[in-house]
């Protein structure tokens, strides 16, 4: 059957009206999309990203930042590299790093939100080399060094001043990565996270230079992202009012195992107390600034009213992940308390409830004398404390 010319003659017609609106629907979807950025800002929902260093490879630090654009809090969640984790691809357990060399940053990222109960949409990627040239663009990292730091970084030595300094891109990089044969892991992670925490410091303060497209596009070569441009400085402008001294450092606790020869961490209760943590992080952030103040100030002494060796130690980093100050740990005048007890040293009952609430405690007292007490709480841990819950 021959088609009609009157046919054809419309087909040819109606290709390019059709064409045509389907240029001006692409056009006005382009004017009118909002980036996931901007989404969360005008939502008031939390932004999550995880902030990937890299070193010959390796992955040097990952710092998850929790940042809600309603309140102006944010938090800084350190993962160790050593995380030991069910590998999948591997069919073992071996450190969450793997996965990266093995899979790529995708399943990294997979892995980060398995491992903390998070969804974490946004990336920023980058090697330290690239980290220190990004510092350069920045002009530098304002930090406060308590003691002067003096080092040997790729057979050079660097001397770090102590006080408020300004560092550039170099030695933001060694104090963001060296480490001393006699510094703990606390140490460590909290010069990480003070650089980040000085990161997001000056990222709004160029914001005006930001807006320059060939500034950007030059901060985008230094580094991988899933962030577009207008994504980038959605970010950056909602870091502007960022409450950035209140920031809350949480890290990984857990246990040290040595597993093939490597020494892996093992997050305490099989990672349920993490992602707890993160949890109740994540409520905290909503909050006003002064609430989360409130709660980095409250000071718990802990006692040890049992004969197990090292539970109000292990109790102290539970509390610590909680964002709690403990000022004091010891032993109880007995050691064969039966029930774990709370008290109130402030006469601020609220806070020694939320606490009771955290531990599943029904004891709750009020210090009737409290002068000469260094702490807001007292916990005297009993035969029904586990080391994470009063068992009934």
């Amino acid at each position: 059957m021959k088609r009609s010319k009157s046919f054809d003659r419309g087909l040819f017609f109606l290709i390019p009206i059709v064409g045509l609106v389907v240029a001006t629907a692409v056009f006005l979807y382009i004017q009118t999309r909002t980036d996931r950025v901007t989404e969360s800002i005008q939502e008031n929902e939390a932004i999550t990203m995880a902030f990937v260093f890299l070193d010959d490879g390796s992955i040097e630090a990952t710092e998850v930042v929790m940042y809600h654009p309603g309140s102006k809090n944010a938090a800084i969640l350190d993962i160790p590299s050593n995380v030991g984790m069910l590998i999948e691809k591997l069919n073992r357990v071996d450190r969450i790093e793997r996965v990266y060399q093995e899979e790529g940053r995708d399943a990294y990222i997979e892995k980060l939100e398995e491992l903390t109960g998070l969804n974490i949409p946004f990336v920023m990627e980058m090697n330290m080399q690239d980290f220190t040239r990004i510092v350069d663009l920045l002009g530098g990292l304002e930090l406060f060094i308590p003691n002067p730091i003096e080092v040997r970084f790729d057979d050079e030595i660097i001397l770090l001043p102590s006080g408020n300094v300004r560092l550039d891109g170099a030695k933001a990089r060694t104090y963001m990565s060296f480490s001393l044969p006699d510094e703990g892991t606390i140490e460590r992670v909290n010069r990480k996270q003070k650089t980040i925490q000085s990161f997001l410091r000056r990222l709004p303060e160029l914001d005006d230079t930001f807006q320059k497209r060939g500034f950007t596009q030059t901060f985008f070569d230094n580094l991988e992202t899933n962030l577009g441009h207008d994504a980038l400085l959605s970010f950056i402008d909602s870091l502007g009012e960022l409450h950035s001294e209140q920031i809350i450092f949480q890290r990984v606790l857990g246990v040290q195992r040595e597993v093939d020869e490597q020494q892996l961490l093992f997050p305490h209760y099989e990672g349920k107390l993490l992602k707890e943590t993160v949890s109740r992080t994540k409520e905290t952030l909503k909050r006003s600034g002064t609430a989360v103040e409130s709660e980095l100030i409250t000071s718990v002494k802990i006692l040890n009213g049992t004969t197990k060796n090292g539970l109000a130690s292990r109790t102290a980093q539970l509390l610590e992940s909680f964002g709690y100050e403990v000022a004091h740990i010891g032993n109880a005048e007995k050691n064969d308390t039966e029930h774990t007890m709370i008290i109130d040293n402030r006469g601020n009952r609220d806070l020694a409830r939320e606490l009771a609430d955290r531990i599943r405690c029904n004891r709750i007292f009020s210090q009737a004398d409290p002068l000469g007490e260094q702490a807001d709480i007292t916990l005297i841990l009993g035969q029904d404390f586990d080391g994470r819950y009063c068992e009934e």
